[in-house]
């Protein structure tokens, strides 16, 4: 008997039945999707960490190195169980020209040559380790190249189009060197833009050679320990060393290098959760509204089986049986679904991390995640049912009561004059406003049950619109401001060497030379520019231990940074410290801080405390000019006043030129440049991800709409048919159904916007907060057109034309059928 009941059903149902499963699925694909690609993102890093074996900690460093005193500290250090010193060539992108391969440029449109000055990405050659901090092929296999070969990392593949086959020229320390490319290469250590440096394999022969002549030279010092959270404590006392040990440079743990290579993938993955959240909770929505609309629709025959004897037990398993069913075949359709899905949510993981592994643990999780919410749904489902036992054969088949609750006359009326007491002059000025009778009648209908139309609208609003203004606002040139650098239009470096001092000047000289250039102190002309100096200094931190300070000095340092307290230091004894080295060295505002250098211990004032993201987001900004210590790099920031009137290409033009007459030595880029190559391709993922987000917000609103008019034309049946009875035109009546759902509709929007503002921001600052990064508080850029007006008015124009053609169904009611009753 089930079983024919269950086909009538079907077959009278189709429609609700349909869109049930279809929530179901996309709520099972959605939540099995997620789960699979953050497990296989964590997964398949540890996979290529276990072979490539990145260092525990490292610090970079430029110059001169004693291999004998980290021997001997190393040795001295109970913890360290392995370490190597690993020699590096830097090489600016313009001194590699890539030539494409003859056979595969054959075909017209490809350029036959080009030079890597577009990147601004720090390019070194090396060598292959023995057997740690490997560099892999894409089955995880150590790399072997032979002389004459290169190996090129696939992270510039992205943005350069490099070949196999293709031949390499490097023009550097008065060498000129071919190769051809043979392998490309999958780096634990630097598989991300924001690492802002990556490695080209050459064979030992070549790299030889290359590094007996007059080449930049740069060391990597790389520790490794028996657990890897002794990393900080081995940083300490490694800066802390009486023998003077390397340290001109970066200093990276291996936390940070995970975070940083997980970033993109582990924010797209966000989004998409954020996707599955709002699937879900619409998904419920929906489930109850197909439940109530088929129960509302049956109760006379709910009424007549009980007349029958039938316990209401026995009918709620009837229907127990239908969501069971959709409720299984959905989650088993979701399941496949995700597997199918999933090889394209983790191509970017293949690209950046190589081979994937399989793991049949992994998806027997994912399939306990349908497992999981199939049982949701059924005690959801079961708790609605215990309605069927709360109406008694009277109610259903003599009074005409349903299963939808209705209010008492007597507490609506209170309610009103209750309302009428808060707000009397929302009631004077719009209740009493002459209005046309149909606005007037769907004003007053608006509290009758349309307030799912404004929770659903508002929530769909806020969790649609989020992976937008995430994406918008990482995307944004003024994000630059939480990575320790002000909003300028170029941003040139001069990285150490011995002939850094020089290399400033003559860049001073080339600055002044230029007519529309002039230093911030002399008179205002078109551009301006200002100079920090990068050094490493020694704090003493509350405890009294002493840690390494990236500091950069200067008149203008801190300026346009975003200060969560205090301000930047504007005397010498001030100094304003990030984020992160406030944290760890334990200061506050106002309170003082000893640095260690050569001349001595000094005590500055904490002035402000900033956002910053770079060298691991333990950093410093400060007047004070600590002459004897060696300088890591010159920061030059150039703003030009007409850079708004000029297009991107007119800046690339610029930008390319002037990087031809300043030569080698020296790393300039745009900010749109600065900011596309190392936060642009989170901002892109998150762009790409957010699109779904959309698609599934407003499908989702289309059909919960649909079930809810549905429902309302079932549950209002004959009062639809009076208003016919009496004349009241087709028009009229669809209009009085239309303006409610406008309005509640456009209300949820209004508050999903300003839930979005005072939320939105705090939900993106708490991930990053979650990851350490050296932010706590970020705050949404202004939305744009395509946020404030298109999406908003798509998303309406869907919901109303929606409830355009479902009112249709208004004119089918028979009046003859509420007439007999």
């Amino acid at each position: 008997m089930y079983l024919r009941l269950l086909k009538k059903d079907f077959e009278k149902n189709y429609m609700n039945n349909i869109i049930l499963f279809l929530f179901i699925t996309l709520s099972v694909t959605i939540g099995a999707t997620v789960f699979l690609t953050v497990s296989q993102l964590f997964s398949t890093i540890s996979g290529m960490y276990d072979v490539a074996k990145p260092p525990h900690f490292l610090q970079m460093h430029k110059g001169e190195i004693n291999q004998d005193n980290i021997d001997k500290f190393n040795k001295s250090y109970p913890d360290a169980v392995y370490w190597q010193t690993v020699p590096l060539i830097n090489i600016s992108g313009n001194e590699i020209t890539v030539q494409k391969n003859k056979v595969k440029n054959s075909k017209e449109g490809f350029e036959k040559e080009f030079i890597l000055e577009e990147s601004r990405m720090g390019i070194s050659l090396v060598k292959q380790n023995e057997s740690h901090d490997l560099l892999l092929d894409k089955n995880r296999q150590r790399v072997v190249i032979n002389k004459g070969e290169i190996g090129v990392p696939v992270i510039l593949l992205d943005k350069f189009s490099i070949d196999i086959g293709d031949v390499i020229i490097i023009n550097t320390g008065g060498m000129r060197r071919e190769f051809t490319v043979s392998k490309f290469i999958y780096d634990a250590q630097m598989n991300s833009t924001m690492v802002s440096s990556t490695r080209f394999l050459i064979s030992d022969e070549d790299f030889s050679q290359l590094f007996s002549g007059e080449a930049e030279k740069e060391y990597i010092i790389e520790t490794y320990f028996k657990k890897t959270s002794m990393a900080s404590a081995y940083q300490t006392a490694y800066e802390q060393s009486v023998l003077n040990l390397p340290k001109n440079g970066q200093a990276v743990t291996y936390v940070a290098i995970f975070l940083i290579s997980a970033m993109t993938d582990i924010m797209t993955a966000i989004v998409f959760l954020i996707t599955g959240f709002l699937l879900t909770t619409i998904s419920l929505i929906c489930l109850r509204y197909i439940i109530l609309s088929d129960l509302e629709n049956d109760f006379k025959e709910i009424g007549t089986m009980k007349a029958l004897g039938i316990s209401s037990k026995g009918i709620s398993e009837l229907y127990m049986l239908k969501i069971k069913i959709l409720a299984a075949s959905g989650g088993i359709v979701g399941f496949f679904a995700a597997l199918l899905l999933v090889p394209q949510m983790t191509g970017h993981m293949s690209r950046t991390f190589g081979k994937m592994d399989k793991n049949i643990i992994r998806y027997m999780g994912g399939f306990l995640i349908c497992v999981g919410i199939y049982m949701f749904i059924i005690l959801f489902s079961k708790r609605i049912m215990k309605r069927i036992g709360k109406v008694t054969v009277v109610d259903l088949l003599v009074r005409g009561k349903g299963f939808l609750k209705e209010r008492k006359l007597k507490d609506n009326a209170k309610k009103e004059e209750h309302r009428k007491k808060l707000f009397p002059s929302i009631y004077k000025n719009i209740f009493s406003f002459p209005l046309s009778a149909n606005a007037a009648v769907s004003i007053r209908k608006i509290k009758k049950g349309y307030g799912i139309i404004l929770w659903l609208s508002m929530i769909t609003m806020f969790f649609v619109m989020l992976p937008f203004r995430t994406a918008s606002t990482l995307g944004n040139r003024e994000f630059v401001t939480y990575m320790g650098v002000p909003v300028s239009d170029y941003l040139l470096e001069i990285q150490q060497g011995e002939d850094i001092e020089t290399r400033r000047e003559n860049l001073e000289k080339f600055l002044k030379n230029k007519k529309e250039l002039q230093n911030n102190d002399g008179n205002n002309g078109d551009i301006q520019y200002s100079i920090l100096r990068r050094v490493r200094l020694q704090g003493i931190s509350r405890e009294g231990k002493t840690m390494g300070i990236y500091t950069d000095i200067g008149k203008h340092a801190g300026e346009g940074l975003r200060f969560l307290k205090g301000k930047r230091a504007k005397k010498e004894n001030e100094i304003a410290l990030s984020l992160l080295t406030a944290e760890d060295m334990g200061k506050a505002v106002g309170e003082k801080i000893t640095i260690i250098s050569e001349e001595g211990e000094k005590d500055f004032l904490v002035s402000g405390i900033y956002q910053d993201i770079t060298s691991g987001g333990k950093t410093a900004k400060m007047l004070y000019d600590f002459k004897n210590i060696p300088t890591q790099k010159y920061i030059f920031y150039i703003n030009n006043k007409n850079a708004s009137k000029k297009s991107l290409d007119r800046v690339k033009k610029e930008t390319d030129q002037w990087r031809k007459e300043l030569g080698t030595g020296y790393t300039l880029e745009s900010m749109e440049e600065f900011t596309g190559q190392t936060i642009g391709g989170v901002a892109e993922r998150i762009q790409y991800a957010s699109f779904y987000t959309l698609a599934t917000g407003v499908l989702l609103t289309v059909l919960i709409t649909a079930l809810f008019m549905k429902l309302q034309i079932v549950r209002r049946g004959k009062e639809f048919a009076t208003k016919k009875t009496l004349g009241i035109s087709r028009r009229d009546i669809n209009l009085q159904e239309y303006y409610p759902t406008v309005i509640m509709a456009s209300a949820g929007m209004i508050m999903g916007f300003v839930f979005l503002n005072v939320f939105g921001d705090k939900v993106l600052s708490f991930l990053f907060v979650m990851g350490n990064l050296g932010i706590s508080k970020i705050t949404f850029t202004p939305p744009s057109f395509m946020e404030y007006i298109i999406i908003p008015e798509f998303f309406l124009f869907s919901l109303t034309l929606t409830v355009f053609i479902l009112c249709k169904g208004i004119t089918k009611i028979n009046i003859i059928d509420y007439v007999n009753e």
